[in-house]
């Protein structure tokens, strides 16, 4: 029921806006609509559901829950015996530098990403195809909203946590917030895969980051925190929006940048 009406909230709020963006026609407003249809008839079809405010949501067991695959070449499928305990969406930036001042034909150098985690699991399991709209709408928005929750998401999509690179090569969640004790978690990159064709882009027009499978790896100098529900092992970023680098820095150059990315990010354990 509470998602239900989360639902129905979060549509008044979308409908609202939609009718002030709707007169300037951006290029992602179809997509949004989309959205709003969709949240629509997943609100009505829905009338007991598990309450969403615990970090994990407990629909995720469902033997009905998928994570989304690319389907021209797919990442590497969770190891066996491993199941879903999280869903988030992050929003942030991809960092990136040109440290050159002269060099305008170099590639940009990667330096990471910094992006909020806002709790989706209930939608994950029971609006999969409401929440695939969510990162392509979220990029397209300049800020969050300070009370912490994901506009187009809701009040009960909460802070989860948060993502940065501790170095160079490794992306870590924390995850322990005033919503709940996950952990912080240290992962390696172990496969990618291009985001599909007509994937979003980012409100400065970049076009998506790469789908990842990411393993938990602790580096050097640091402990493992698996939080108060278990170690997680595994980490996929999927239908990503937004956050490439353009292909050389001109017009870049002796400069660090951002692009703005939004995903889905789902923790295996």
């Amino acid at each position: 029921m509470q998602f239900q009406l989360l639902l129905l909230s979060s549509l008044a709020c979308l409908t609202s806006w939609a009718t002030v963006e709707a007169r300037t026609t951006p290029t992602w407003f179809t997509p949004f609509q989309s959205y709003v249809r969709d949240a629509k008839d997943a609100a009505q079809g829905l009338s007991s559901t598990p309450t969403l405010s615990p970090a994990v949501c407990t629909a995720l067991s469902s033997p009905a829950t998928s994570m989304p695959t690319a389907a021209s070449s797919p990442l590497p499928p969770p190891s066996p015996g491993l199941t879903v305990y999280h869903v988030a969406i992050g929003h942030g930036t991809q960092n990136y530098s040109c440290p050159s001042v002269t060099n305008a034909t170099a590639t940009p150098t990667a330096l990471g990403a910094m992006a909020t985690l806002y709790n989706v699991s209930c939608q994950a399991a029971l609006a999969p195809s409401t929440l695939a709209h969510v990162p392509d709408t979220a990029a397209q928005g300049e800020k969050i909203d300070p009370g912490q929750t994901l506009f187009p998401l809701g009040p009960a999509s909460t802070t989860s946590g948060h993502h940065y690179f501790t170095d160079a090569t490794t992306p870590t969640f924390n995850l322990n917030t005033d919503n709940g004790d996950l952990g912080v978690i240290f992962s390696k990159k172990n496969g990618t895969t291009a985001a599909p064709p007509g994937a979003g882009t980012g409100s400065d027009k970049s076009t998506a980051v790469p789908w990842l499978y990411l393993k938990v790896e602790v580096p050097p100098g640091q402990t493992a925190d698996t939080g108060n529900v278990g170690a997680v092992k595994e980490i996929y970023r999927v239908n990503t929006a937004g956050g490439n680098a353009p292909a050389t820095c001109a017009g870049l150059e002796g400069t660090n940048f951002t692009r703005v990315y939004s995903a889905e990010y789902w923790f295996w354990h």
